[in-house]
């Protein structure tokens, strides 16, 4: 079974790609240069794999992409974000578990059903 990885996504695509098509979109604030983020980028690329196919998964630099941290308002990383809609469904600071991730991605795809 292939694995399936997040694209990249910075504040141009992140319009496009999240907003206007509301597609469910798990959008992951990550830098290299933070260990966290390197514990964090496998939990992501696990979810990337499991929801392939019914959630878009992205990975973004926020020191790549500025405008779209801040218009994300994030502060801290790794933050993931879910976006159901367009809008916002869930958020998670820090490292987590992929059980976390997983239940925020299913509590967010079912509310929305």
């Amino acid at each position: 079974m292939a694995s399936h990885f997040p694209e990249t996504i910075d504040n141009d695509a992140f319009t496009d790609l999240v907003i206007r098509r509301q597609a469910p979109s798990l959008i992951c604030f990550l830098s290299e240069w933070s260990a966290p983020c390197r514990e964090m980028k496998p939990v992501v690329e696990q979810a990337a794999d499991r929801f392939y196919g019914s959630l878009r998964t992205f990975i973004t630099d926020p020191d790549e992409s500025p405008l779209l941290a801040a218009a994300c308002s994030i502060s801290s990383i790794p933050t993931l974000l879910l976006f159901i809609e367009g809008v916002e469904a869930g958020k998670i600071v820090g490292v987590r578990s992929f059980e976390d991730v997983e239940k925020m991605i299913l509590s967010g795809i079912n509310s929305s059903v």
